[in-house]
């Protein structure tokens, strides 16, 4: 990679006329925060000459650094964590500010290969639709983005408003119907996908020739062929309708890791097939978050008898369901599970999963639960879980609940 080297236009703003439209303010708050944080630094390191001793200070005054002096390999690696964990099209955004940024940008595709189509969610109030030029500038960027990353793997996040929870709801008023269709011709790139979407969302994404049947009415069954993931390492999705829909994507050959919240989700064509067609061979952790059921959790961990090579299960943010006291006596075996975490969930849940399954493999067992040592370990013994690998307890604060972990040697 060729890194330009810093010109006299460094801090030139580019003209409207150079950018073909008005400068994005995003970049200007995001020099100001550079140059603010930099100033920060002198103050402190002026404090510490004066202390020091004045000869000390005579000898070697104090310069105030500039964020134009940064060297190149500096900037890109801002630019390059204000990309990965950005939420608004930074990368265009920091190109804006001057000619010498914006060559540092153009120089590096993998600055333009992370991806984001969400709105600003105005929860819990109803967050209103997007205007059609803003859904216009949705797609233009998201192709601008694809061009400029060239054949950079991609990371991508679509997301709904959290209002749509539960709600029949238009997704083409808040994502970029031009915008999805530029990623469907590149998902062969797609190395990280995260998405929060209702069934109607996550039907037009996931299928190359999406069937017209009525969506409100359950879909159990592929309608066509899906994009090609074939490079897609780690899947989130969270699914935020009340429909149960069948779960589109079978075969994602590089699949490590999946992370399935609020799941509706049929992994079985009928309800008398016993094993999905799932084809994941490299898939180690599962990890399932606020599941609407005890009921839907235990049919998604039967996904463990269908994917032999997952090793770890992580449990997220899992409330007190309604459906918990049918389980309490049932008995499932899962014999490669070496890894078991259990996050932010009810003691009630805790107590009903204990009970419901075993897992004779298992290594290393951490909760982060508002519970003592004392109640886990009462739980944990009392639904044969104990006395096998507890050989170390520590409770660490872990902000407003405690993290209580074992592990074998």
């Amino acid at each position: 990679m060729s890194i330009p080297t810093v010109t006299t236009q460094v801090v030139d703003a580019l003209s409207a006329s150079y950018t073909e439209g008005p400068l994005d303010t995003a970049g200007e708050d995001l020099l100001n925060q550079i140059q603010l944080i930099i100033s920060d630094n002198s103050a402190d390191a002026t404090e510490t000459i004066h202390t020091s001793g004045p000869d000390w200070f005579l000898t070697s005054p104090v310069i105030p650094a500039s964020v134009c002096d940064l060297p190149p390999e500096i900037l890109l690696a801002i630019f390059s964590y204000a990309c990965q964990t950005g939420v608004q099209w930074e990368s265009s955004s920091i190109s804006l500010v001057c000619r010498h940024w914006r060559e540092l940008m153009l120089s590096d595709p993998s600055l333009w290969s992370h991806i984001v189509l969400n709105v600003n969610d105005m929860f819990p109030n109803p967050t209103p639709p997007l205007s059609v030029s803003a859904l216009l500038r949705m797609a233009m960027l998201t192709n601008l983005y694809l061009k400029r990353s060239e054949d950079c793997m991609l990371s991508v996040t679509i997301k709904m408003p959290t209002r749509f929870r539960g709600l029949n709801a238009d997704w083409q008023s808040y994502i970029s119907a031009g915008a999805m269709h530029f990623l469907q011709n590149h998902s062969y790139r797609i190395k990280h996908l995260h998405l929060r979407v209702d069934h109607g969302l996550l039907h037009a994404f996931a299928y190359k020739d999406p069937c017209s049947a009525e969506i409100d009415s359950g879909h159990d069954q592929p309608c066509s062929g899906t994009i090609p993931l074939h490079h897609l390492v780690s899947l989130t999705v969270e699914y935020v309708s009340r429909h149960c829909f069948y779960f589109p994507f079978q075969r994602i050959p590089r699949l490590k890791h999946l992370t399935l919240g609020n799941e509706g989700f049929s992994f079985f064509m009928s309800s008398s097939q016993a094993v999905p067609a799932l084809t994941v061979p490299l898939l180690t952790r599962l990890v399932i978050s606020e599941p609407s059921s005890f009921h839907q959790l235990s049919r998604t961990m039967t996904l463990l008898n269908a994917l032999p090579r997952i090793k770890q299960v992580v449990l997220k943010q899992v409330p007190i369901l309604a459906d918990l006291s049918p389980y309490s006596r049932q008995q499932v075996i899962s014999s490669e599970i070496s890894s078991l975490k259990i996050y932010k969930s009810s003691v009630a849940f805790l107590t009903t999963f204990c009970r419901s399954y075993q897992f004779p493999a298992l290594k290393s067992f951490e909760l982060g639960l508002d519970v003592t040592v004392e109640m886990a370990w009462s739980i944990l013994r009392s639904s044969g879980h104990g006395g096998k690998y507890l050989l170390r307890a520590t409770n660490q604060p872990q902000g407003s609940y405690n993290r209580v972990s074992w592990s074998c040697f």
